[in-house]
This record gives C-alpha cells, sequence and structure tokens, in this order.
C-alpha cells in the first residue's frame, strides 16, 4: 500500500456496527471500552510499525561517500505512521459517530502517545548519529526535517493541536542542525584539500584530473538530489552564511539581494564551485609553472563541464550558477595567457615609441627587438603545442581566441609602423617574419 501510495484501509461497516454494539453492552454495564479500545489499537499499530526496522547506517569506509536520497527506512517508517493517523481517525469516527470531536481526538493521542514516544527516540538516535558522521550522512538530515514536518502536520489536523513538547524540541534541533550540512559541505572540502600529498619531483606528465577536485563535484551533484528538501531549509538562512572563515585566494563573496530560495540556493551551489576551483589553484600555485598551472586547471575543469550534464544540478544553477561557472574559466585561461601578455607588452611598448625615439634608434637596436620578438613568439608557439595539445577541443579554441585578440592587434600597429613608407629602412623590415594577416593565421592555426 505505502508502494503504491494508497491509504491503509480501515475497518467496515459491517464490523464497526458490530464494535458499536458492543461498546453500549459495556456502557450498559457501566464499564468503559476506551481503556480496551486504546490499548489493543496502539498494540497493533506499535508492532506494525515495529516491523519496520530504523537504525543509523553503518559506518562508511569510503570518506567520499555522500548519504544517498531515500536509502534509509525512516522515510518508509514515517509514510507508515502518518497513514496510521488518517485511517485511525477514521475508525474512531466510525466507532463513536455521536461523540464530540474532542473526544474523539482524546482517545486518538492516547492510542499514539507511546507511537510518538518511539518516533521521537528513533529521530533522536539518527540525529546523535549524524552529528558524529556529519560529512558522509548529513543530507539524512533534510529527509529527517521533512518527515518530522508531515508527522507534526498530521499531529495537527487529526489528534491534537498543541502538539507535545517533546516532538517540537526535536522538530527544531533537526531543524537547526539541517542548516549546519550546508557548512559542513565547506569543511569537507577543506579537510580533502589538506590531506593532497605532493610527489618529491612534479612534471607536466603528471598533469591529469584531480581526485579531490572531481570528488566535490561529484558530491554536490548527489547533493543536488535533495533539492525540494534543501528549499525550506536555506530560505530561513541568512545569505552566504554558510561560508567558511578561512577562503582560499581569489575567492570573492558574491552579494545575495534576493530572498528567493532558489536564487540563495543557486548561490550555495555556486560558492561550492568556485572555493572547489580556488581551493584547487591555490594548493598548485607554487609547484606547477603558469603554463603547467593553467592546463591542470582547464583539464579539471573540463571534467566539471562533463559532470554539470546533469539534468538536477543544472536546474539547481540555473543561469546565475552557469555565469559563475563561466567565470573562473576565464580565470584560467588568462593564467593561460600570462607569456602571451607578455609578448603584447612587448609589442605595444615599441609600437608607441614615437618619430623622434625611433629615428634615434639605431638599425641594430631596431633589428635586435624585432629578432627577439621572433624568437620569444616562435618559442611561445612551440609551447603551446606541447602543453595545450591535451586541452579539450573547445578549451583550446577558446584559448587560442583571446591570444589571438590579445596580441594580433598589436602585431598590426608595430608592423604598420615599421613599414610605413616614410620611417621603414628596407634592412630593418627583412627582417618581419610575418605581415599583420600571417601573423594573425599564424596564432589562429594554434587550435588545430
Amino acid at each position: 500500500l505505502l508502494k503504491r501510495q494508497e491509504n491503509f484501509p480501515v475497518i467496515g461497516a459491517a464490523s464497526t456496527a458490530e464494535l458499536i454494539k458492543i461498546a453500549s453492552f459495556f456502557e450498559s454495564r457501566q464499564k468503559s471500552l476506551n481503556d480496551s479500545v486504546i490499548r489493543h489499537r496502539s498494540k497493533y499499530i506499535s508492532e506494525s510499525l515495529g516491523r519496520i526496522s530504523v537504525t543509523p547506517p553503518p559506518p562508511r569506509k569510503d570518506q567520499n561517500y555522500i548519504y544517498e536520497r531515500g536509502t534509509n527506512n525512516i522515510n518508509l517508517y514515517t509514510a507508515a505512521l502518518t497513514n496510521f493517523i488518517v485511517s485511525e481517525y477514521a475508525v474512531i469516527q466510525n466507532l463513536y459517530p455521536s461523540a464530540h470531536i474532542d473526544f474523539k481526538r482524546a482517545i486518538l493521542y492516547e492510542i499514539f502517545k507511546p507511537i510518538l514516544g518511539s518516533f521521537v527516540n528513533i529521530t533522536s538516535e539518527l540525529r546523535y548519529y549524524i552529528e558524529k558522521h556529519k560529512f558522509s550522512e548529513g543530507p539524512l538530515l533534510f529527509e529527517i526535517r521533512k518527515n518530522m514536518y508531515d508527522v507534526v502536520s498530521h499531529i495537527r489536523e487529526y489528534i491534537i493541536e498543541n502538539v507535545p513538547k517533546e516532538i517540537t524540541d526535536i522538530f527544531e534541533a533537526i531543524d537547526s542542525q539541517s542548516q549546519s550540512v550546508y557548512s559542513d559541505f565547506f569543511k569537507y572540502i577543506e579537510a580533502r584539500y589538506s590531506e593532497i600529498v605532493f610527489k618529491e619531483h612534479h612534471s607536466s606528465a603528471d598533469i591529469s584530473l584531480n581526485n579531490v577536485f572531481m570528488a566535490v563535484v561529484s558530491r554536490l551533484i548527489k547533493f543536488s538530489n535533495f533539492r525540494d528538501l534543501q528549499l525550506p531549509v536555506i530560505e530561513r538562512m541568512d545569505a552566504n552564511s554558510w561560508l567558511p572563515p578561512n577562503r582560499p585566494s581569489g575567492f570573492i563573496e558574491v552579494r545575495v539581494e534576493s530572498t528567493d530560495p532558489e536564487y540563495i540556493l543557486s548561490g550555495f551551489y555556486g560558492d561550492v564551485l568556485e572555493i572547489n576551483y580556488y581551493s584547487l589553484r591555490q594548493k598548485y600555485v607554487h609547484r606547477l609553472s603558469e603554463e603547467d598551472l593553467g592546463v591542470m586547471l582547464l583539464i579539471n575543469l573540463d571534467g566539471l563541464d562533463n559532470l554539470l550534464s546533469n539534468k538536477q544540478i543544472t536546474s539547481v544553477l540555473g543561469q546565475s550558477g552557469f555565469q559563475r561557472v563561466e567565470k573562473i574559466k576565464k580565470k584560467a585561461l588568462e593564467i593561460c595567457t600570462q607569456n602571451w601578455q607578455g609578448l603584447t607588452t612587448t609589442l605595444m611598448r615599441a609600437a608607441t615609441i614615437d618619430n623622434a625615439r625611433h629615428s634615434a634608434m639605431s638599425v641594430k637596436e631596431i633589428i635586435k627587438l624585432i629578432d627577439e620578438f621572433n624568437r620569444n613568439f616562435e618559442e611561445q608557439c612551440r609551447n603551446f603545442n606541447s602543453n595545450y595539445n591535451r586541452l579539450a577541443p573547445h578549451f583550446k579554441k577558446n584559448l587560442v581566441k583571446d591570444i589571438s585578440n590579445m596580441i594580433a592587434p598589436a602585431y598590426s600597429v608595430f608592423h604598420a609602423n615599421l613599414t610605413n613608407p616614410e620611417n621603414s629602412k628596407p634592412q630593418v623590415t627583412k627582417h618581419l617574419k610575418y605581415n599583420s594577416s600571417e601573423f594573425r593565421r599564424k596564432v589562429e592555426n594554434l587550435a588545430f
């Protein structure tokens, strides 16, 4: 019935009529049937629920494990409990048709009093277990909170409006604890990056997908399966309250102006992706050359792209979240263009030499400037082919586009100044290896 999401059956009309006769018989002899009804119905429901075992999960050996939605029996137990509340309400309505509603509710309260006590004990045990295993079991709190909410709602609707304090206390405790799941995510990230052990010697051949970076992304995707349960929790939190006190260099807090829970949740997911990226960069920035660092970051961002095809996390991130992903891609591309920026700066400085300074330079000095640029440019092209062939084609294409847009216009001005008929000297211009169009094609061909 639970699997088919059907209500539990109630006692049929014929059986109810027989019970009413029995009740009248007892009442005629000044004996109450209430205690017997309460005792037997409570025992029946308790024994039925007892068949559903709800225990804390076993300790996880995999440090990357995160609780998978729906795998704890608390969900089945709660579904059965709330179904029993509904069906038992119908039973009592039929058994005491002429009784006042307060009387019927009082009977129901006595029936469910020990059962609700057991429910409190079960949820308390789970809550304390999760506190000790927050990295692996944290998201289970979202399910417990939802289950508690359902039970409280059913109690108010069918049993008693003033929910017993022991139930509201545990609900408030779980509600508060579920908010900590967000900040715990960043504690997990920090803990995992602190465990990275470097080889004594690191080479370009070692650059590949980083296990920690990808584990964080995979974790976030599994985390997104709880999206609907996360919204009512995060909407009551202060934006960015989940951010860690120690943040990796480069990360800039994004102010969240909206009160829309969907937007706030997207902000959290964007924070996770950015802090994961900057944590990776910070870990390797002093151990790799700029070229190798850029390649390593782009390789991992390509892995991120592949995993972000998941529909659930795509829905959570939304437009603002993907804009932040594009921002960190741009940051990684900027690292890869640092040496090209140096070449561009050389061209721009040379291009701004005024005629007086230009005429004051000896032919030998101008030739030396051109030859040095040619040599550095060819070296950069060779390095590009050796360093960036491992990149995904779309990253390589975007990188070449950025380089071309940066250096080709500067070279055009540089070339135009040196080939200006008023200033050009044959012994100088013959050292120009490329005209403007050839130079741009040379750069653009790096993408292939």
